[in-house]
């Protein structure tokens, strides 16, 4: 009774699911707009608290929005208005008007341009370390990274780092010459760092000859370093980006219709099965990436689902017509990229990815008009992969939500082709 109701009501299930997307997409904008206390500094050295919205900046902001409170008139500063503005307990930015270096830093977007090139620009950039020696950071829209050095509160230089090709002579003899591309590196904050830690020989040293990359964590370290070496106190360091990981477990049902296609094995391709309800419980890990706002995560999930349900051949020439039996489990490894709408109590959620799945049960048999049974197919694929798409909502630490599997099911046979489309409705629980 409880299959035919859910038979009757899984295109309003998928009708369902849609409309709570669409609602949900177009409402992301306003659910993801948070104000956060904070405050700006304005040029004239004015400290004005209240309300900053924050956007989980990925990028460098190029203006912040804040008001004074909740009911008040929404203000837009641009870095050439203000000095600097902070989130209370959180990130810190600067005004930065200067030069920086435009050009990519992907192996397959460079130039043969050995210097940096030079651009100006006003934005905010984030600071990682404030002291004697302070450190900032900003990630500009072509998504490169760029990071700032300011020395004893003087001017903020970027330091420079500039890849670039140069064409290799591999072979050349009097015949012909081959060439090859290759990438160079013109580590010029090297050089740079060295000189602006000169006056504390234990760390300049060896900045050049070590392999001290560009990134923020390394050269964080380094800055932390240097303001040690000289007792500068150092007012704000920058708590690394960490990623972090929920564990859940996860019961429910799923409900699954399995098809066979062939135009030339009608034996097989014309089978039909009834559709069948059954169970389907595991853990997850769900990683959620740094600085999203606990928005964007990586969700994992191991799971264990059944599938058992009876159903008939195909007709084929000298071949009687015969019932089938089919009695599968399967483990099955989801990896999904998830959004989160934060912001309230109720948390709702869109998720996409794909499963690999290994059935550990292959039961499939055909019975003759005699009794005798045999299996129905001989070549079972175990392996299967799919596509899963979802959706629900997380209240504290109790999720539901609904997926939509579509796998590609256990044929092992080349003129035939299977598939299961799969519905789950769970309840999970965060530990």
């Amino acid at each position: 009774m409880l299959i035919i109701m859910i038979g009757n009501y899984s295109g309003i299930l998928i009708r369902s699911q849609l409309i709570f997307i669409v609602c949900f997409c177009f409402k992301q904008p306003v659910m993801a707009q948070q104000f956060k206390p904070g405050y700006v500094l304005l040029n004239n050295g004015d400290t004005l608290h209240g309300l900053i919205q924050t956007e989980n900046w990925g990028k460098a902001p190029l203006k912040v929005q804040f008001k004074a409170s909740a009911t008040e008139t929404l203000h837009t500063y641009s870095p050439l208005l203000i000095h600097s503005f902070r989130i209370k307990g959180g990130d810190w930015y600067f005004s930065y008007v200067g030069d920086i270096d435009p050009s990519s830093l992907n192996d397959d977007q460079l130039d043969y341009n050995p210097f940096p090139d030079t651009v100006r620009v006003a934005m905010f950039i984030r600071s990682v370390v404030m002291g004697k020696l302070s450190l900032y950071y900003a990630r500009d829209y072509n998504d490169r990274v760029h990071l700032f050095i300011q020395k004893d509160g003087g001017a903020t230089r970027e330091l420079n780092y500039k890849k670039y090709y140069i064409e290799e002579r591999v072979l050349a003899d009097y015949r012909n010459q081959i060439t090859r591309r290759t990438i160079m590196a013109n580590q010029i904050y090297k050089e740079q760092l060295t000189n602006l830690m000169a006056d504390c020989p234990a760390v300049a040293i060896g900045i050049v000859s070590q392999p001290l990359s560009y990134s923020k964590n390394d050269i964080m370290e380094l800055v932390v370093e240097y303001n040690r070496c000289k007792s500068a106190k150092t007012s704000f360091v920058e708590k690394k980006e960490a990623w972090h990981f929920q564990v859940r477990a996860h019961a429910g049902i799923n409900y699954a219709r399995l098809q066979f296609k062939s135009a030339t094995n009608t034996y097989i391709g014309g089978a039909t099965m009834e559709n069948a309800l059954g169970y389907a419980f595991g853990l997850s890990l769900n990683a959620v990436l740094p600085r999203t706002g606990n928005s964007w995560s990586i969700f994992n999930e191991l799971m264990l689902r059944d599938y058992s349900s009876t159903g008939v051949s195909g007709t084929a020439p000298f071949k009687e017509q015969r019932p089938v039996k089919m009695d599968l489990i399967y483990v099955k490894l989801g990896t999904m990229i998830r959004y989160q709408f934060t912001g309230s109590a109720a948390q709702p959620f869109l998720q996409a990815g794909i499963t690999n799945s290994v059935a550990l049960k292959t039961t499939n048999l055909e019975t003759d008009s005699s009794g005798l049974t045999y299996n129905f197919l001989q070549y079972f694929r175990t392996y299967e992969q799919g596509l899963v798409f979802g959706t629900g909502i997380e209240y504290k630490s109790v999720t539901w939500d609904i997926l939509l599997e579509f796998s590609n099911a256990m044929s092992g046979y080349s003129d035939v082709k299977s598939g299961f489309t799969t519905w789950y409705v769970m309840m999970g629980y965060k530990f």
